[in-house]
């Protein structure tokens, strides 16, 4: 398969259909009743749905050549990928969190979780740096991946999946507009196979008796906040269509539209209802903060960029 269709599977479909695949057998069947094993299998499907992408649009010497010299590669290491690191990284320290906190009280798991998140928020402002970065800009960018983190922990709880797909999706679509689609491509499969998973967690809940919830905490709400504040920071660091500075950021902290129906959602009379709500005010918040970044652009009124230079100037790294 040939041309935009066949690109698009590729890089998008494919990832996320390993995805889905990855996490499927412990959300449907016994393993769901489990909660380590569903933390466990979904933190690593979601990591791997980013990394998949990452190599498909890239190749495999593009992550490998930043833990060793390549004989012969000419190529440079971009900063933005890095992510493709921070995808591996995730895909390990998520589901050990989701062991950890297994082994412990859940007041006991809670102190892990914040543990885990503040480590993940800070090396991820020390860390990972792109075009434009500067001593605000990456405070700026951990605290956003915490502040993810805890969106997706907090308010939307058993929508965190469904609110990811709301999440990844809004940063794709900004990429694609600020001119980055190659890092698009990745950021849609990411929102591509939280759906999947999404659905797949909700044929298995029927399909099982007694399921456990697949939340936002722990493990999976790790990886959703960290690589939605890092494609943030990313998008803004490489914006070549001089969006809204600040469009980048309220796009990775959408998880907190849940609060918006938090009240609907803690009298439904389901948890199929109480999902419902969590993420009809992410979804909300969304089509809002797309339409006034499509009317700032129509409009012409884009904010102008924190940097007026080349947007590409220290790039490698």
């Amino acid at each position: 398969m040939d041309g935009p269709i066949g690109y698009a599977v590729s890089v998008i479909v494919v990832p996320a259909l390993v995805a889905v695949a990855a996490a499927a057998p412990v959300l449907v069947g016994p393993l769901r009743r489990r909660a380590a094993a569903v933390e466990c299998a979904v933190a690593f499907a979601l990591a791997l749905a980013f990394l998949l992408s990452f190599v498909r649009e890239l190749d495999e010497n593009a992550v490998v050549r930043q833990f060793v010299a390549i004989e012969g590669d000419r190529f440079p290491i971009e900063r933005w990928h890095r992510l493709a690191l921070a995808a591996i990284v995730l895909a390990l320290a998520g589901p050990a969190l989701a062991v950890v906190r297994a082994f412990d009280g859940r007041n006991a798991a809670r102190y892990y979780t914040a543990g885990a998140v503040t480590v993940a928020a800070f090396l991820a402002g020390l860390l990972i740096e792109f075009p434009r970065a500067t001593t605000a800009g990456q405070i700026l960018q951990g605290a956003t991946c915490a502040l993810a983190t805890l969106g997706f922990a907090r308010f939307s709880r058993t929508g965190a999946l469904w609110n990811a797909w709301v999440v990844f999706g809004a940063l794709a679509a900004l990429l694609l507009l600020g001119g980055f689609a190659r890092l698009m491509v990745m950021s849609a499969a990411l929102s591509a196979a939280s759906f999947g998973i999404a659905v797949a967690a909700f044929v298995g809940a029927r399909r099982t008796r007694e399921p456990v919830a697949v939340e936002g905490g722990g493990g999976v709400g790790l990886v959703l906040g960290v690589l939605a504040g890092l494609l943030a920071s990313a998008g803004r660091g490489y914006d070549q269509g001089d969006l809204p500075v600040w469009c980048w950021t309220a796009a990775a902290l959408l998880p907190f539209g849940a609060f918006i129906f938090g009240r609907q959602s803690d009298r439904a009379p389901s948890r199929e209802a109480s999902t419902f709500w969590r993420v009809l005010g992410a979804a909300i918040l969304a089509a809002i903060l797309l339409g006034a970044v499509a009317a700032s652009q129509f409009a012409g009124g884009a904010a102008e960029p924190e940097d007026a230079g080349d947007p590409m100037d220290g790039i490698y790294g």
